[in-house]
């Protein structure tokens, strides 16, 4: 069986395996000390809040990462992803949805509610805000 020494130390502790959603935190926050003490099992969501809560990535790491982003762009190793209306995955709307909300003299609570969208997308509509590549 292949896994991640604390995954296999932590599931042998408590005698069965670990449950995908089951999270190994490292008590002393050394990765490398892997003694059952110091492991202990935990959602992935507290895990997440536990790490995450309150940290920002400083302005320096943020700068260094924008820096490699543009040279990948400029050197072609990377492309901008521009996703437009129905090709995001998540997009509710569709081209002829866009071209009734423009069309309507209906209320933004009323298309909102019709299209299952917040009032906020509607008037980002309605303003060419979102979807502008589609003309009415």
């Amino acid at each position: 069986m292949y896994g991640r020494r604390s995954r296999v130390i932590a599931a042998s502790t408590i005698g069965r395996d670990l449950k995908p959603g089951e999270h190994v935190h490292h008590r002393n926050e050394d990765r490398t000390d892997d003694s059952p003490t110091n492991l202990e099992i935990i959602s992935a969501a507290d895990h997440n809040r536990h790490h995450k809560t309150g940290t920002t990535k400083s302005l320096s790491s943020r700068e260094k990462t924008s820096r490699s982003l543009k040279r990948a762009y400029v050197e072609g190793r990377r492309s901008p992803a521009i996703r437009r209306g129905t090709e995001q995955r998540q997009s509710k709307l569709t081209p002829e949805n866009v071209r009734e909300i423009r069309g309507s003299s209906e209320s933004c609570l009323v298309l909102s509610r019709r299209y299952g969208v917040s009032k906020t997308t509607i008037l980002d509509v309605i303003n060419n805000r979102a979807w502008s590549h589609i003309n009415v």
